[in-house]
C-alpha cells in the first residue's frame, strides 16, 4: 500500500497569460494566486491538466 500518494488537487487559476515562449511557468503570489504563462499553442485543457498534476 501507498502511504504517501498524493491525491490532485482543484487548483484555481487566477489568469493564463500567453506569450511567444515553448515552456509553462507556474506563479503563486504573495495573496495565494496562481498565475499561468505558457505558449500560445497549448490550449486551456492541456494547461489544467498540467497545473493539476
Amino acid at each position: 500500500m501507498e502511504k504517501n500518494k498524493m491525491k490532485p488537487m482543484d487548483v484555481q487559476i487566477e489568469i493564463i497569460i500567453r506569450t511567444k515562449r515553448k515552456t509553462i511557468a507556474l506563479q503563486v503570489t504573495d495573496d495565494a494566486k496562481l498565475i499561468v504563462r505558457a505558449p500560445f499553442s497549448l490550449d486551456d485543457e492541456r494547461i489544467k491538466e498540467i497545473v493539476s498534476k
